[in-house]
């Protein structure tokens, strides 16, 4: 009798903290948003302030041929998300061209300024490279993650820029590249 009691003053008060738990999850969901991409079918969740990307498309000559390429962006004056995608078609690349691809992509972006770390990860569930470098821009350092990845023929690369030496690692950075989806369904 008593341990049955005990039980329910549990499931009693585990029930009225329950509303507390779920606003309080509610208000952490409620400070971010989630973007779709509509010519890359993918999705990143951001700070509700960068809800509202701009997107532009340009042609690009590869090696591979002639593509073009998609770019997402957000940015305030001190912080900002990009999305850029390269579709060069399923078929048309390897496994080992893909990592090469990446590879390019990151050493590329390496020369803009001073690398600070290279890493290995997860975008999406698939391997990617990380670069998170520094560089000069207008008379501001700039500080920068950035993932690339391929995924299904599309070249992904995903970058957190911000001008703040106390936001390089941040949680909206980090919600950023663990919420991306491809495909979104």
């Amino acid at each position: 009798m008593k341990s049955s009691r005990f039980v329910r003053i549990v499931l009693v008060a585990l029930f009225l903290s329950l509303p507390g738990i779920v606003s309080n999850v509610a208000a952490q969901k409620s400070d971010s948003f989630v973007f779709v991409g509509n010519q890359g079918n993918f999705s990143v969740e951001v700070p509700k302030e960068f809800k509202d990307f701009k997107y532009s498309s340009e042609p690009l000559d590869t090696k591979a041929g002639k593509r073009e390429i998609h770019v997402y962006k957000s940015l305030t004056k001190t912080m900002g998300f990009t999305v850029m995608i390269i579709d060069h078609g399923k078929q048309q690349v390897t496994d080992q061209q893909a990592i090469e691809l990446s590879e390019m992509a990151r050493a590329k972006l390496s020369q803009r300024g001073k690398v600070l770390s290279k890493s290995k990860g997860k975008l999406a569930g698939k391997p990617a490279l990380v670069l998170f470098d520094s560089m000069d821009a207008g008379g501001e350092k700039v500080y920068s993650e950035t993932w690339f990845a391929f995924i299904d023929g599309k070249q992904f690369q995903l970058s957190y820029l911000t001008t703040n030496t106390k936001q390089i690692t941040n949680p909206a950075a980090a919600r950023f590249f663990t919420s991306f989806k491809y495909p979104v369904k």
